[in-house]
């Protein structure tokens, strides 16, 4: 299944939705998805889940699942961070992405996905 929206630059394939910069509306009816972000282990820098702009958390329950195989068999090849995503309530969910620094310090890139738990809601 694929979505469709001005902003969307992934895919749901397998139960994964992989994550442009932004990300149209997915609903989630059966409450659980994976999320993809692209990612290079070797940097250092990792995906972390901005609890303050992120909105609806009390609707769902976030957890890294780590990475996914890389995309080469070369040292430092990138391979994708996985985040798992369960619903345990109804209503609008935005989820907001930082690449952070090993340091902490810089944010190289911030990625965001618009969910829908349960029921088809209004985004606003």
């Amino acid at each position: 299944m694929t979505f469709q929206g001005r902003w969307l630059r992934g895919a749901l394939a397998g139960g994964v939705l992989a994550l442009g910069q932004v990300v149209a509306p997915a609903l989630l009816a059966n409450g659980d998805t994976v999320l993809s972000l692209p990612a290079n282990p070797s940097t250092g820098y990792a995906w972390i889940l901005n609890q303050e702009t992120s909105t609806g958390l009390d609707l769902v329950v976030v957890d890294s699942l780590g990475y996914g195989p890389p995309e080469t068999d070369l040292i430092g090849a990138p391979a994708p961070a996985l985040f798992s995503v369960s619903c345990t309530g109804r209503g609008n969910v935005r989820l907001v992405f930082d690449y952070v620094s090993p340091d902490g310090t810089t944010v190289g890139e911030t990625r965001a996905v618009d969910l829908v738990c349960g029921e088809a809601q209004s985004l606003n």
